[in-house]
């Protein structure tokens, strides 16, 4: 359809003798809207959770062969990919330069079909309908994102003789395919319903206040939590969160939760023998186990809602303590834990991670450094 300042459709009228070309605008009209909402409303990519996810993953065959799974996808045209049936393509390893990093992408394209001519007027002939496809291709190159989207990429060297799935996704080694690169189709706005805005928006709301508690009586892994969870408040305020994705937003928050209350168990005792504590721990598993099943739909999003308040709700009691100073984890030496803002240290403190490494490991194996917080000396 060609470039113009404002969308025309069709307007039927009596006595409107229509030709092929009208017939052919009103298609084309209806095609271009549909594809600039994908473009403005959508972001290119795959739709993890439509058909099988249109994932690359390895055969088992000894060989370097994978398969795509049936799926969804948009890419930067707008145009819509369906992948229906499971593809199956064979690397060629003798036609490449190694070692080589190829690429698995989809790309979508037209195909005229149905084609049929009149006997009786030769000239009345053409193809009845326009069939929309997508071809599977390994490239050596990297997918442009726009034209097509990338599946998946591997890395092949010498002595590769098979693709096999990733053993550990956030770091795939040679013959093992990456999907890290995969791009999310995503979307504006939410599908959450009030209710379950609200049930996230109380149920974080509460554990950053938590947090923050257990920040002030020095246990340093619940600063992390807090910045995990007011992270996760900033998404649901700004109507980013859903059943689509909920699970994977509080992923991060209940991992670092959980080595918080290992922390409390091994320094902070006075904590871990408080009254509730032991129920809070039980409710923090059962959100941990209904997060990992990682619910996609409206009920189970309300469910883990639910979880994270009733995980809030055993240590309310915390809340009316307030100890004049900040507990001292079993075996340390005494030292006070003060949280700042962003500014250089006071004369005669230093900054953690200045001329000392302090290191936590996050719930991505990544190491983390809190950033405002000071030690006494």
């Amino acid at each position: 359809m060609a470039e113009q300042a404002n969308f025309k459709r069709i307007n039927f009228f009596e006595g409107f003798f229509t030709t092929d070309e009208d017939w052919n605008a009103a298609e084309a009209y209806h095609v271009e809207k549909r594809r600039m909402h994908n473009r403005v409303l959508h972001t290119p990519g795959v739709v993890p959770v439509a058909g099988g996810g249109m994932k690359v993953q390895a055969r088992g065959r000894g060989d370097l062969s994978f398969e795509v799974t049936p799926g969804f996808a948009v890419d930067g045209r707008g145009n819509e990919l369906v992948l229906r049936d499971p593809a199956v393509k064979v690397v060629e390893a003798d036609k490449l330069k190694l070692p080589q990093t190829i690429y698995v992408a989809i790309r979508y394209f037209e195909e005229p079909t149905d084609f049929i001519a009149y006997k009786e007027n030769p000239r009345f002939k053409g193809h009845r309908r326009i069939e929309e496809k997508v071809k599977i291709e390994v490239m050596a190159r990297e997918p442009d994102g726009v034209e097509s989207l990338e599946l998946g990429r591997v890395r092949l060297e010498e002595g590769v003789r098979e693709i096999r799935d990733a053993l550990d996704p956030r770091v795939p080694g040679p013959g093992e395919i990456d999907l890290r690169y995969v791009p999310v189709a995503g979307y504006a706005g939410s599908h959450a319903s009030p209710q379950l805005r609200v049930e996230i928006a109380n149920g974080l709301s509460e554990k950053a206040v938590l947090a923050a508690l257990l920040c002030k009586m020095g246990v340093l892994p619940a600063n992390y939590l807090r910045g995990a969870v007011l992270a996760a408040e900033m998404l649901n305020n700004s109507n980013g969160v859903g059943p689509f994705n909920l699970a994977d937003v509080l992923t991060g928050p209940v991992e670092l939760e959980r080595e918080m209350v290992e922390a409390i168990e091994k320094d902070f005792p006075q904590i871990a023998a408080r009254k509730g504590f032991a129920e809070y721990k039980k409710s923090l598993e059962a959100l941990t186990k209904v997060v990992r099943d990682r619910p996609r739909d409206a009920d189970g999003a309300i469910g883990i809602a639910r979880f994270l308040n009733a995980s809030n709700q055993a240590l309310t009691p915390l809340e009316g303590h307030r100890h004049p100073q900040p507990a001292v984890p079993r075996g340390a030496q005494h030292r006070r834990l003060e949280l700042h803002s962003r500014r250089p240290p006071p004369a005669g403190q230093r900054r953690l991670g200045e001329g000392a490494q302090v290191p936590h490991r996050g719930p991505e194996g990544h190491v983390e450094v809190a950033p405002d917080l000071y030690l006494s000396r």
